[in-house]
C-alpha cells in the first residue's frame, strides 16, 4: 500500500481554485508519454474487478464528499467507487482490488506534460487506461501541488468521466492528436448557446509579454451563433445543475507540435470537436473556424 499512497496527490476539492484546461483521452498505456492503445481484454477484466477511488483533501466539507459521490452515481458505471477524503487512505481495505484517479507528470525537454489518470498498479508498474491533461504548473510548481484547476470541478469531472465511462465499455480509443467532429451534437450549436471561459479573451504569449485584451466583439466577430462569455466556476455550476445540454469550449494545448482545440456537450459521451488548429490558441479566427465547421455540419 505504500507505493499507492506515494502516488496519491489529491484532487482537491472546489475551495481550492486555479485556472487551467483539461482534454481526456482513451486508451491503454503504461507510461505517461505513451500513445493510447488497444486495451487487452484481461487488463479491462481487471479493472472492472476494482474499485475506483476518488479522494478529496482531509479537511474537505461533507457537503463537497456528498456532491462528487452524486456525481459518480450518476454516470460512472464502469466500476464500483469511493469517495473518500485522505486522510482516510489509510482505511482502505487491504487485500481488497482499487483503481485510482490520481495526478502525475513527466518532464520534456522544458515542458511538464501533467495528467490526471484512471489507473491501476501492478507491483510498481502502473496500467493506465484514461488521462485527463491539465496544465504542468499542478506537476511542477509548489504553489499549485495540491491543488485542483477550476474545470476539475465537479461539473467538468462528471462531464470527463461520462466520456471515459462510454469509451470504456465498448472498449474504444481516443487519441489526443486525433482530429474528430461528431457532426450530429456540432450541428447543434446553431441554436445553442455556447460557453466560453473568460480567460480565452485574454492573452499572454508563452514567450512572456504584456497581457492582451481581446473585445468580446472582435472574438466573436465571424461566429454567428448563441454564444456566452462566463467565468470556469460558472461553467462549473451549469454543468453540475442544468438539465439541458451546456456546451464549453475545453482546453487549448499544443501536442506534438500542434494546438487542439476542442468543445463538449455536458450530456454526450463523445466530445463534439476535437481539431487540430495549429499553432493558433482559441481567438477569432479558431471561432471562425467552429462556425465554419457548424455550417457544414448542418447542410450534411
Amino acid at each position: 500500500m505504500k507505493i499507492k499512497i506515494v502516488f496519491l496527490l489529491v484532487i482537491s476539492c472546489l475551495m481550492f481554485i486555479n485556472t487551467s484546461f483539461s482534454q481526456v483521452s482513451v486508451g491503454f498505456k503504461t507510461g505517461v508519454r505513451d500513445g493510447e492503445g488497444k486495451f487487452k481484454p484481461e487488463d479491462l477484466a481487471s479493472l472492472k474487478n476494482t474499485t475506483m477511488v476518488f479522494i478529496l483533501p482531509s479537511d474537505a466539507e461533507l457537503s463537497d464528499v456528498k456532491v462528487y459521490e452524486k456525481v459518480f452515481s450518476e454516470v460512472w458505471k464502469y466500476t464500483p467507487y469511493k469517495v473518500i477524503t485522505d486522510d482516510q487512505i489509510k482505511t482502505l481495505e487491504k487485500g481488497k482490488s482499487y483503481s485510482y484517479l490520481i495526478i502525475e507528470g513527466v518532464s520534456v525537454s522544458y515542458n511538464t506534460y501533467c495528467f490526471y489518470e484512471l489507473l491501476m498498479f501492478n507491483g510498481k508498474k502502473e496500467k493506465i487506461f484514461a488521462q485527463i491533461r491539465v496544465d504542468g504548473n499542478y506537476c511542477d510548481d509548489k504553489k499549485f501541488k495540491g491543488k485542483t484547476p477550476e474545470n476539475m470541478g465537479a461539473g467538468y469531472l462528471k462531464t470527463y468521466l461520462n466520456i471515459i465511462n462510454s469509451y470504456l465499455s465498448e472498449e474504444r480509443i481516443l487519441k489526443l492528436d486525433e482530429t474528430s467532429i461528431d457532426n450530429s451534437t456540432l450541428k447543434n450549436l446553431a441554436t445553442e448557446t455556447l460557453y466560453v471561459p473568460e480567460q480565452y479573451l485574454h492573452y499572454t504569449s508563452n514567450w512572456g509579454g504584456k497581457l492582451k485584451d481581446i473585445p468580446e466583439a472582435e472574438f466573436f466577430a465571424k461566429y454567428p451563433y448563441p454564444h456566452k462569455v462566463a467565468t470556469t466556476k460558472e461553467i462549473n455550476e451549469l454543468l453540475l445543475t442544468s438539465d439541458k445540454p451546456i456546451y464549453f469550449v475545453g482546453p487549448s494545448f499544443y501536442y506534438k507540435g500542434d494546438r487542439i482545440n476542442c468543445i463538449y456537450s455536458s450530456q454526450s459521451t463523445e466530445p463534439v470537436y476535437y481539431v487540430t488548429d495549429g499553432s493558433t490558441p482559441v481567438d477569432a479566427s479558431v471561432m471562425k473556424s467552429i462556425a465554419k465547421k457548424i455550417k457544414s455540419a448542418l447542410e450534411k
